[in-house]
């Protein structure tokens, strides 16, 4: 068999997803009574997820010296009801 010329290779990046994915699913199937995980396991996966995916934090965004970002431009948008009758006006 000849050998193959595009060979895939996993980056760490999608081996993460994969494994994201994995434990995330045993915790679904948990929930949703399909297995059992002892408190053990599910304390390791939640250990684990902690790890391969980050925490949204809040972030904030200050000018020079800490101060608050000043800005002049300010856009207002309004949703107006249409018209269902164009001609009617």
């Amino acid at each position: 068999m000849a050998a193959r010329k595009n060979k895939l290779t996993l980056t760490d990046a999608w081996k993460a997803k994969i494994q994201v994915s994995v434990i995330s699913g045993r915790l679904y199937d948990h929930l949703q009574g399909k297995n059992s995980m002892s408190p053990t396991q599910i304390k390791a996966a939640d250990i684990l997820l902690k790890k391969l995916i980050p925490d949204l934090s809040r972030a904030e965004h200050t000018g020079a010296g800490g101060e608050a970002i000043k800005t002049d431009n300010v856009w207002r948008v309004e949703l107006v009801k249409a018209n269902a009758n164009p001609d009617a006006a």
